[in-house]
């Protein structure tokens, strides 16, 4: 039976929730988030899978599975789309921040015991976006075929795994927001837990297998890839020349001179995030389905992490790293790396940079 029952459900409808949580925990000891998401996650066209590999309980203890969100907001320029799980689509228009704000007014939800924070929104924020926060930086028009500004879901139900204590709570919403029932809106977030535990007691899918790159030579996969650059080498080492003069006159501390390097593979996009949790665990990794194409990162850095504070306001807090030396032989060697890095004052500006940027 998912917590929490009748007359406490009943509290948080009095209390004016229009989005309750419900939810019911059971072992995962045999279980693993890529195991969740391929029982419950690769068969939605939908879905997003964030997960700790790697680091202790202060860097990384939870991994999050959704499939099936309640709807989709995508944005491009100032024209949105908000497609509901029942095929609905609603043209939207104007400020995609604003837009969202307004999406999610009407829910209002409450802390889930046991967890950290729980967020219903999912998605992805592109550097596009910036025009709606300053309106003076330059955005290029995208190519065809390009990913859109931003795109978000609302989950109604997800997967919540434990690494420490190798638990999974399921979590589905009683939703009230369009003036539901509050006894239909119990049964049927009742039937979503049941049907997510359903499927992770059930086998894999017949179609996974090992990964099998394990024996093959590096440099004949490599060779089997081509690589193509959207910016030609002289254009980028004279972007490379023009960025070191603004440097050097005051202008920034540092330019990030970026390309965009494509290639054609033949594989489950799921695949290569497995592939690429084995070459590069992290304490941050991801990979988003957004219906169609997706999107596949890993990282040791967190942008910005929000907790509870205990005078019942928000924390925001941010680990930046800059900064890189290889291992010494010996503990000595360590030491002496690390003094020669904290004394690099390039490596001290992009630090100063990065904690004002996030400021």
């Amino acid at each position: 039976m998912p917590h929490p029952e009748d007359q406490h459900f009943a509290r948080h409808v009095a209390a004016g929730h229009s989005f309750i949580p419900l939810w019911k925990r059971w072992p995962a000891d045999l279980e693993t988030p890529l195991t969740t998401w391929l029982k419950v996650g690769a068969s939605h066209d939908h879905g997003v899978l964030l997960e700790s590999v790697e680091g202790g309980e202060r860097i990384g203890r939870w991994s999050f599975v959704v499939s099936n969100p309640l709807w989709t907001l995508t944005s491009r320029g100032d024209r949105s789309e908000r497609r509901w799980r029942n095929g609905r689509c609603e043209p939207l228009q104007g400020n995609p921040f604003t837009l969202l704000r307004q999406c999610l007014e009407p829910l209002t939800s409450a802390p889930i015991p046991g967890l950290p924070p729980v967020g219903q929104l999912f998605g992805f924020w592109g550097y596009e976006l910036i025009r709606w926060i300053e309106p003076s930086v330059p955005v290029h028009q995208a190519p065809e075929g390009a990913p859109p500004d931003g795109c978000w879901m609302l989950a109604d139900s997800l997967l919540v795994f434990d690494q420490v204590k190798r638990q999974i709570t399921a979590v589905a919403y009683a939703d009230l927001s369009s003036g539901q029932d509050p006894q239909a809106a119990y049964a049927a977030a009742t039937a979503r837990i049941a049907a997510l535990e359903e499927r992770m007691h059930g086998p894999l899918p017949a179609s996974v297998t090992p990964l099998r790159w394990h024996n093959a030579n590096p440099r004949e996969i490599a060779s089997d890839l081509t690589t193509r650059s959207n910016v030609g080498q002289a254009a980028f080492e004279a972007a490379v020349r023009r960025g070191a003069e603004h440097i050097e006159a005051g202008d920034v501390f540092q330019l990030v001179l970026s390309q965009r390097l494509e290639t054609r593979i033949e594989r489950d996009p799921f695949e290569l995030y497995r592939s690429l949790r084995m070459v590069n665990p992290s304490p941050y990794m991801a990979f988003f389905n957004f219906g169609g194409w997706y999107l596949i990162g890993s990282s040791p850095e967190v942008m910005v992490k929000a907790e509870p504070a205990a005078s019942g306001a928000v924390k925001a807090s941010l680990r930046p790293i800059a900064g890189t030396r290889p291992r010494g032989a010996d503990e000595t060697e360590d030491l002496a790396l690390e003094a020669d890095l904290l004394a690099d004052p390039k490596e001290r500006a992009e630090h100063v940079m990065l904690v004002d940027l996030g400021r």
